[in-house]
């Protein structure tokens, strides 16, 4: 049997073939893996730092080339990469396949994923710098005016980190703390300093 990995987003997942989904140029894609024993399917150590190589569209050669870490000491199956979209290396409209390559006891195999980069217009956007299960706090470069991202039925996108994909509509917005307030609840509330978002007019 072969050594398993897990390539997973924001959350562990099961081996199923997943699209990592859309980002935006300067978003973080965070990459995690998981490496297991050929003979007992237990979570073990790769034999090195897995390698991740990002593919653009059809072509063969990586753009990209990244090696991952240990995610912490107390873990050590369990490996991470956070990469950033940057325009030098990304385009808009494109999309990536993320290959990770590991092996266990000399056993080598790989798993892809796939993602896209979909820019879409935003008027603002940030890393959250706090939540709660029905808000945002926007980064300090947010407007200060009230009701300002509040209006005709303004979206929150998280486009990264904790919680992203959710997508709300903005009822409030208070310019003085910047805290913008949702429609609906979160199902995985933002954390400070890790989620970024977009605000998208509609």
């Amino acid at each position: 049997m072969k050594p398993l990995l897990c390539l997973v987003l924001f959350a562990s997942s099961a081996l199923a073939q997943e699209n990592l989904g859309n980002y935006a140029i300067n978003d973080f894609v965070n990459i995690v893996a998981t490496t297991h024993s050929v003979s007992t399917g237990a979570c073990t150590a790769a034999d090195s730092l897995p390698l991740v190589n990002i593919y653009e569209d059809a072509t063969q050669t990586a753009v990209a080339s990244v090696s991952m870490s240990l995610l912490d000491s107390a873990n050590t199956c369990v490996y991470q990469a956070r990469v950033q979209l940057l325009a030098a290396t990304y385009k808009n409209g494109k999309n990536y396949t993320a290959v990770i390559a590991a092996a266990v006891n000399n056993v080598p195999d790989r798993i892809a994923k796939s993602f896209s980069i979909n820019d879409v217009i935003a008027i603002h956007r940030g890393v959250a710098a706090g939540a709660s299960s029905t808000s945002i706090t926007l980064a300090s470069g947010a407007s200060t005016v009230d009701g300002t991202y509040s209006r005709h039925g303004t979206l929150v996108v998280l486009t990264g980190g904790t919680g992203a994909g959710q997508v709300r509509t903005i009822v409030g917005y208070t310019g003085s703390t910047k805290v913008a307030t949702v429609e609906t609840a979160w199902n995985t509330p933002p954390i400070s300093g890790d989620t970024q978002y977009a605000i998208i007019p509609r």
